[in-house]
């Protein structure tokens, strides 16, 4: 009896194994023919909308991250999801702008010579990279409804600092990416080694208008004291020395300190 039954386990187990490996063969096929029908959509017919969404996550994703590092430190209180939604909408005309020039730029400049390459790279970084700074800061002033001459100040000031840093990184990354990646696949690869620098421009961007906001605090803080401190100037101009005693006590112990140590 038990030699009877060892065949009949065999076989199902052979057809179960049969079925198994059909099915598998199916979805692989299937699995296969979507992954190359989206890499047709997405990076052939509609390359460009690729390019933005792609440059858009990028960026916003940058920013949550930094914004996570500045929560861990205790910079900030909580997270800022307006300003994420303004950094990632300045990855569109980022996207845009990238996308249209590695196309001028291989049509300019075909071939993978060592000599074309590094042509490529000197334009990208002469060219390519203070219009991508220009384009940050312009677009993320008009998202904030910052003034214009705030966004001049920024180019001169923030613009530099990004544009010293990214003839460290850029310059390297870029070998690589004119030297082996075709057309197509160029902006995939930037956002990819760009997530960490991507993580630098919200820092460099918010970073300097802190210090500017903080200098303008302790600035008024230092103006109160001066304007009120004089009693005999608050008795002359009717104010009695309760009202004396409440507008010092308003300035506050650590107002006034601050403002020494500005001084």
């Amino acid at each position: 009896m038990a030699r009877a039954e060892r065949p009949t386990c065999l076989w199902a187990v052979n057809v179960v194994w049969k079925q198994f490996r059909n099915v598998a063969t199916l979805s692989y096929k299937i699995v296969t023919k979507s992954v190359r029908r989206g890499k047709h959509v997405m990076f052939t017919r509609y390359l460009l909308v690729t390019n933005t969404v792609i440059s858009a996550c990028s960026s916003g994703l940058g920013d949550s991250l930094q914004q996570q590092y500045e929560l861990t430190c205790r910079r900030m209180e909580a997270q800022n999801f307006v300003r994420t939604r303004n950094i990632a909408l300045t990855g569109v005309p980022i996207g845009a702008a990238c996308h249209y020039w590695y196309i001028h730029l291989d049509r300019c400049l075909p071939g993978r010579t060592f000599k074309t390459v590094a042509k490529k790279i000197l334009l990208d970084q002469l060219v390519c990279s203070p219009i991508v700074i220009a384009i940050f800061l312009v677009t993320l002033g008009a998202l904030e409804h910052t003034s214009a001459q705030s966004v001049a100040r920024s180019l001169w000031a923030k613009g530099s600092t990004l544009y010293t840093a990214e003839w460290l990184i850029w310059p390297p990354a870029q070998f690589i990416n004119f030297l082996f990646l075709p057309t197509r696949f160029r902006v995939l690869y930037d956002s990819a080694i760009s997530l960490g620098f991507d993580c630098y421009y919200p820092y460099v961007s918010y970073k300097q208008d802190k210090k500017e906001l903080n200098s303008v605090k302790k600035k008024d803080i230092c103006c109160k004291p001066d304007s009120i401190h004089e009693e005999g100037d608050l008795e002359t101009s009717g104010l009695s020395t309760q009202n004396t005693a409440s507008i010092t006590s308003s300035i506050g112990l650590q107002d006034i300190l601050s403002c020494c140590s500005f001084a």
